[in-house]
């Protein structure tokens, strides 16, 4: 009877177990713990751009353009040799408010299990190191041929105009006399990349040029990037 009672005890145990196991959920994460739900990576969803462009040439007047942007994400891609799942990013373009959007060129992201990579032209970028941290670093270029440009976070979860939560992505912020490189990204929650800006100029370190001092960029340019509409 002992012997009877003692299986019967095992049998139950097992099926408890059993039962245990099965029942159990596997909780996720929140998403803005890893920091998914600050690049949006749906099939469909969209974002419009304005941006200002600011040209410099040497000897020549400075071209200040605008045109818009949209960026759309698109279908999934089957990639070898690579984590995560691809997809493609529609990348549109035109030179009013009103004109029709022109297909410019597809670029991809993907999400890994720790970053999010954007290839754009043919070169992969790190846009963000998961899960996101206040103060942060990673190498941006760690999958490219490209000299090595650590990225850092600033302003961690704060509020960005309308957006409640935000934060910026510092790429390069370096100036001298011989010239400027500033480059970040502004990331929104629910939304991505809200804004950017780039300036690389060139400055005229000579100081018997007569225009140092006063019109001192030989070369360069300034681009700023704005989000004006978001579609799901």
């Amino acid at each position: 009877m002992e012997i009877k009672h003692f299986f019967t005890s095992v049998f139950f145990s097992i099926l408890l177990l059993l039962f245990a196991a099965c029942s159990e959920e596997v909780i996720e994460p929140p998403a803005q713990l890893f920091g998914t739900s600050f690049f949006p990576l749906q099939a469909g969803y969209a974002i419009e751009y304005e941006v200002e462009k600011v040209t410099f040439k040497e000897f020549e007047p400075t071209d200040t353009s605008f045109y818009y942007l949209r960026e759309e994400i698109g279908d999934t891609l089957n990639q070898l040799n690579a984590t995560g799942i691809a997809q493609k990013v529609l990348l549109y373009s035109r030179t009013d408010s009103l004109g029709n959007w022109q297909l410019d060129s597809v670029w991809t992201v993907r999400k890994d299990f720790n970053r999010i990579i954007k290839t754009e032209n043919n070169i992969s970028f790190i846009k963000l190191a998961l899960p996101l941290e206040s103060n942060s670093s990673w190498d941006g270029n760690a999958l490219n041929a490209l000299e090595s440009k650590f990225y850092r976070i600033e302003n961690f979860l704060l509020p960005h105009k309308e957006l409640e939560r935000a934060f910026k992505v510092v790429h390069q912020q370096d100036s001298s006399i011989v010239d400027k490189r500033v480059s970040w990204e502004i990331y929104g929650e629910g939304v991505g990349l809200v804004e950017s800006l780039k300036i690389n100029l060139q400055y005229i370190s000579d100081i018997t040029d007569p225009f140092y001092g006063t019109d001192s960029i030989r070369r360069g340019v300034y681009i700023h990037k704005k989000a004006i509409n978001f579609i799901d």
